[in-house]
């Protein structure tokens, strides 16, 4: 399982080299993200979010070869994707998607709230639930997530809340983006793809 310390290392290279006003362009970018689509799964009630621009992706560039979503029965997790974690990484936060064979999945979502210093106050947020793949289409469903506020510079929880369920859609494919490692490209309502490859 994904945990904040773990999603921390791979960002602290890039807190060090990027300027403070793109890491909070990648902080505003990394929550819309994870929230493209959100349903309140008590009541029913849909609320949709969306990027106003496209946040620098690993990797990016044009596809050098593009894989559409393999042919797969409905609802099951495609062999190349279940039993690993796929990462998308801005310089202010980092997406985490972890799919099993049975069609779980876990979401893990750290944010930075310290751009520019070594270290701060961080919020880390996670789903888990069911994974429905379908033609190219993914819709990952939750019950109800955790949220955790916590100061990296003393390794404190200063909070922790259970939050809503939620639903979230993507388009989805594997892609080679010339880096000679397959990616899983989740793309959103307005087509912004984003690319998380594997650990």
């Amino acid at each position: 399982m994904t945990t904040p310390r773990s999603l921390g290392k791979i960002l602290a290279p890039l807190s060090m080299q990027t300027h403070t006003s793109w890491m909070m362009l990648g902080f505003a970018l990394m929550l819309a993200a994870c929230t493209i689509q959100s349903t309140d799964t008590t009541n029913g009630d849909t609320s949709n979010g969306s990027t106003n621009g496209t946040a620098e992706q690993p990797g990016e560039g044009k596809s050098s070869t593009e894989s559409p979503a393999p042919a797969e029965a409905a609802d099951s997790v495609p062999g190349k994707l279940a039993g690993r974690t796929w990462t998308w990484v801005t310089s202010a936060g980092a997406h985490a998607l972890t799919f099993a064979s049975d069609g779980k999945y876990t979401s893990d979502v750290l944010l930075n709230g310290h751009p520019g210093e070594s270290c701060g106050t961080e919020y880390f947020t996670q789903y888990a639930g069911t994974a429905s793949f379908k033609e190219g289409s993914l819709t990952l469903r939750a019950p109800q997530g955790k949220r955790t506020k916590s100061d990296s510079c003393s390794n404190k929880t200063l909070s922790e809340e259970v939050i809503e369920g939620q639903e979230q859609r993507y388009g989805w494919r594997l892609a080679d983006e010339g880096t000679g490692e397959e990616a899983l490209v989740l793309s959103d309502d307005e087509g912004i793809e984003r690319n998380y490859y594997p650990d």
